[in-house]
């Protein structure tokens, strides 16, 4: 999975500060995404909606996160969403190129860059859990 930034070692601590920024960053892509689609794209407007609603409630839910343990959960339930929108805008990305969509205002270079910025978040999340932070 991690084919575009091999050599990018985060380290900085992973804060939730941090995870929260990325969350709204994530939220704000899923709605950048859901915009962008052609207007017949029904589905994929739906499903970009989803991943705004999926990050929007973990936007809520860090606000409960108190101590390591829950910290630790959310992190990893945080994961699993990241690792889904990471895979949402690579096959946006491919069907662009392939030309199985047309129009809309989604460019592929647009779309490689904030795939590549969910896989960072992915890593630094990874980390974490990983203790390496």
């Amino acid at each position: 999975m991690d084919i575009f930034c091999r050599d990018v070692k985060p380290f900085a601590p992973l804060t939730m500060p941090e995870i929260k920024f990325w969350l709204r960053i994530m939220k704000e892509h899923a709605l950048f995404i859901k915009l962008g689609l052609p207007c017949d794209q029904c589905e994929l407007q739906e499903e970009a909606q989803c991943f705004f609603n999926v990050f929007a409630d973990l936007e809520q839910r860090s606000l409960q996160v108190h101590c390591a343990e829950e910290f630790t959960r959310f992190t990893e339930r945080t994961m699993v969403a990241v690792k889904n929108i990471f895979a949402f805008k690579r096959h946006i990305l491919h069907l662009l190129i392939e030309c199985k969509i047309c129009g809309g205002c989604l460019y592929p270079l647009l779309l490689d860059h904030i795939s590549r910025e969910a896989l960072y978040f992915l890593k630094l999340l990874r980390k974490c859990c990983e203790g390496d932070m």
